[in-house]
């Protein structure tokens, strides 16, 4: 075809292959406008649309609309496990299509709190192929990062999702037995639902050749969601999902407050804020946007997966940008999938086993690696600390560091031994995986055999002893050094120059004579 040739074709053929997908891209954006208009102002005039069952839903006092979901009303129980008191919530069917009115549609375990919190964390959980505690192990990050204030303003509402109700209450009973006091206290709640509030999910098309298993595995998925979504829409001001085989940062809640508080003061309204690059982990909506998000997935339960849908529902909210905090606040850990026969499909591949890890490489959760002894101390320092990243992050052998902001000449750490202890080496790291530039640039270690003052004024040691000078931010002493000495009852990190880059201290490693 000759140039005069191509000029006389109409001007959708003349289109580029750029061109093509702006125009494929507004396309479903409109269409996306037009389902929402839909389905929020019923049937656009002039156009035929089936009436959809549509049926009232009170959830904690709240009357809203909810595709196939009865009439509820909520009944308050007490159940007593073992000295735990634990407030447990039925919701029962009483509609017009002539379900029992006594036969539970779900329940809720754990303690409705009366005051609205800030965050509500939704982990939607279900049976996998191999028995495995992820989920007891990503409450127990939750829990072991969260500090105690700030559990009176979350909420984890977790849902016992699986369609084998046998295996939904042995998990039930495990998170009442392991955490019950946080059942009691409101911090954890467990919501389960029967099989009545869920849409045909068999014999749906198969778009883009999924297997039947696998579109029926995605839209039960979708529907999970909504309906967490719908349930959660007014326990707090925000609401984040996250999957139930994931670990969580230290200082995760100051990190999310502090990422909300900055995009409200945008430009720019935002529908979404994401805390990790993967999948539905990390994703943070306003509440008042949940009911509306509920909606939109339930009518496109059967066509898409539910990782996809989302980022529909923001561009129609007109949040054109991803907004995504680095570092991550939230990693991966599972191998085995909820879905049967599936592994999880990554970057890192364990060739031994066959199965594949998906991992966030923006995640930085301070991961201890030199796993010294660290006998029993007090931390104490000059710096100025960076929020909640205190002195003993660096010290304390789970997780985390110090954080702090930039050091000046003369600022110290002291590690203050409760018992003189007889040291053979002592290894220290400074920067983290996210903050690699927040080294201690130029410093030394020292160690003193006596405490001259208590821990509560001014700290004073004697004599001190060099044992290493700072190195591209890490601190190694020669174990030669520890020969002629005693005891240690003080370790000092001393600045030796100002910087203007932040200090932190990821571990200070110490390692003590077994004899």
């Amino acid at each position: 075809m000759d140039s005069t040739q191509a000029n006389r074709l109409p001007g959708m053929a003349r289109l580029r292959p750029r061109a093509w997908i702006k125009l494929i891209l507004s396309t479903m954006m409109i269409g996306v406008i037009y389902y929402q208009a839909k389905l929020f102002t019923g049937c656009p005039a002039g156009i035929y649309c089936p009436k959809r069952q549509m049926v009232a839903m009170n959830v904690e006092g709240a009357s809203v609309v909810f595709p196939n979901i009865s009439n509820v009303r909520i009944l308050q129980k007490t159940n007593v496990l073992k000295n735990i008191s634990i407030s447990k919530t039925s919701l029962r069917v009483s509609n017009e299509f002539g379900e029992s009115p006594d036969k539970p549609q779900a329940h809720i375990v754990g303690r409705i709190r009366k005051k609205k919190g800030y965050l509500t964390i939704g982990i939607p959980s279900i049976k996998r192929d191999i028995e495995s505690p992820y989920l007891l192990v990503t409450l127990q990050s939750l829990i072991d990062n969260t500090w105690d204030d700030e559990k009176a303003e979350i909420v984890i509402v977790v849902f016992l999702a699986d369609s084998d109700y046998d295996y939904n209450n042995r998990v039930e009973h495990m998170i009442i037995k392991r955490f019950g006091e946080y059942l009691d206290s409101g911090f954890i709640r467990i919501m389960q639902a029967e099989k009545a509030i869920y849409p045909a999910l068999q014999k749906l098309k198969r778009n883009f050749n999924d297997s039947a298993k696998r579109v029926e595995w995605r839209s039960k998925q979708v529907v999970d969601f909504a309906f967490m979504f719908m349930y959660s829409r007014e326990i707090s001001e925000y609401y984040i999902q996250i999957e139930d085989d994931v670990k969580t940062a230290p200082n995760y809640f100051t990190g999310i407050k502090s990422y909300v508080t900055t995009a409200n003061k945008g430009k720019s309204q935002w529908a979404l804020l994401e805390f990790s690059v993967l999948g539905f982990i990390g994703k943070l909506f306003k509440s008042s946007d949940l009911e509306s998000l509920s909606k939109f997935l339930l009518l496109f339960y059967d066509e898409q997966p539910v990782d996809w849908l989302f980022r529909y529902f923001s561009l129609s909210k007109t949040q054109s940008n991803k907004l995504v905090r680095n570092p991550s606040l939230f990693q991966h850990l599972g191998l085995h999938s909820s879905l049967k026969d599936g592994v999880q499909k990554g970057p890192k591949k364990d060739k031994t086993k066959g199965l594949n890890t998906l991992s966030d490489k923006n995640f930085d959760d301070g991961t201890k690696i030199l796993h010294g002894d660290n006998p029993p101390a007090h931390v104490i320092t000059s710096l100025i600390t960076y929020s909640r990243y205190v002195p003993e992050m660096s010290y304390w052998k789970k997780d985390g560091y110090y954080w702090s902001e930039s050091p000046k000449a003369g600022d110290s750490i002291y590690v203050i031994f409760n018992q003189p202890a007889r040291i053979k080496s002592v290894h220290i790291l400074t920067g983290t995986n996210a903050h690699k530039k927040d080294i201690l640039k130029n410093g030394r270690a020292e160690i003193a055999e006596e405490l001259l003052s208590s821990p509560g004024s001014k700290v004073k040691c004697s004599p001190f002893i060099p044992i290493c000078e700072f190195t591209k931010g890490e601190c190694i002493s020669d174990s030669k050094v520890f020969q002629n000495q005693s005891s240690t009852k003080c370790l000092k990190i001393i600045v030796t120059s100002d910087q203007n880059e932040w200090l932190a201290v990821k571990e200070i490693a110490v390692f003590v004579d077994s004899n």
